[in-house]
């Protein structure tokens, strides 16, 4: 478990669901083809989708815009690096776990193999997953997860702890006992699998620790932001928008910023944080995790006072007296 754990840090995994039928859905497509596929995107799907900002222009089969829950699906799908995990479920059941392999879009409009839906339905936007297991051998069974892996009804869905170890552990297992060579090779590089896509945005992330608990932060300012605000909140952090969520309600858009800090360790911006919080000015927030797990939420921190700490960095001064806590 320990191995699994420090995999955790530098791993994403995704619960990919095979299909909502009485059947096997896509399941027996996915495991014979290698691969999984999302779809009701239709001319070209997801292929011209650069940015967060393309999502909305997204359209159904009936010309409609997707509603906010397949904007994110949508958007997960494409976040699919490779080198990331992916369960697959199947009614109750985990039936495959599965590498992606390169993480590149395809499209194809040619249906799938399954009796279960009709050619129109078919699932258009596809990536390539290296099946470590298939039906078989059932890896692990639903109730084993927590509930934030067993209760979520969206193709796609990002898991974390401790779903995500149980996971983790299943393949450090299974590469130990009944792995091929190929898969033990896969399964070696796991984290260590980097690609241009990958890049984060310019920030201050010395170590994975660190790094982690910037994660960690985010997930708590999501929760917060849905439960409590009730509002609909999409991750970009992987782009370099300078902000890492966005939180949309009826009547706005916060752009949010999330840090974690340690006791009175200095709150840092880069210069395209910076510069978003100056553009969004009092719809962009800071949220900041502290050790004692409150949140404190600034509002626009551009106006507060700063130092260059270095040519793209800037520690805000007085961030604290100027926060308001929000969750204690």
């Amino acid at each position: 478990m320990q191995e699994a754990k420090a995999l955790s840090s530098v791993m994403r995994v995704w619960k990919f669901t095979a299909g909502h039928t009485s059947g096997r859905g896509f399941a027996d497509d996915f495991l014979k083809n290698g691969r999984v596929a999302i779809g009701y995107i239709y001319n070209k799907g997801l292929s011209h989708v650069k940015t967060i900002h393309d999502l909305p222009k997204l359209r159904n089969r009936q010309n409609r815009q997707l509603s906010d829950s397949g904007q994110r699906q949508m958007w997960d799908f494409l976040s699919m690096e490779k080198g990331n995990i992916v369960a697959l479920k199947l009614k109750h059941e985990i039936v495959a776990i599965g590498i992606v392999t390169t993480g590149k879009l395809e499209y194809d409009d040619s249906p799938l193999e399954s009796p279960h839906f009709r050619y129109e339905y078919n699932y258009p936007n596809r990536k390539e997953v290296f099946w470590l297991t298939k039906f078989k051998s059932r890896p692990i069974y639903e109730i084993e997860l927590a509930k934030s892996f067993r209760y979520p009804q969206d193709t796609i869905h990002e898991i974390t702890e401790p779903s995500k170890s149980t996971i983790l552990a299943w393949i450090i297992s299974y590469r130990d006992s009944q792995a091929t060579v190929e898969e033990k090779k896969l399964i070696e590089q796991l984290g260590a699998v980097k690609t241009e896509e990958e890049k984060l945005p310019k920030r201050i992330l010395t170590t994975p620790e660190i790094a982690e608990k910037e994660y960690l932060a985010m997930k708590k300012v999501i929760e917060y932001e849905e439960t409590v605000e009730h509002r609909k909140v999409v991750p970009v952090y992987r782009l370099s928008v300078g902000y890492d969520l966005e939180s949309r309600s009826n009547d706005d858009v916060r752009y949010i910023e999330v840090k974690s800090r340690l006791g009175s360790y200095p709150v840092i911006l880069t210069e395209t944080e910076l510069k978003s919080a100056s553009k969004f000015k009092d719809n962009y927030y800071l949220y900041v995790l502290t050790s004692n797990d409150q949140i404190l939420r600034l509002q626009n921190p551009s106006k507060l006072k700063r130092r260059r700490l270095a040519h793209i960095v800037w520690e805000l001064e007085d961030w604290m007296t100027q926060a308001e806590i929000i969750r204690i």
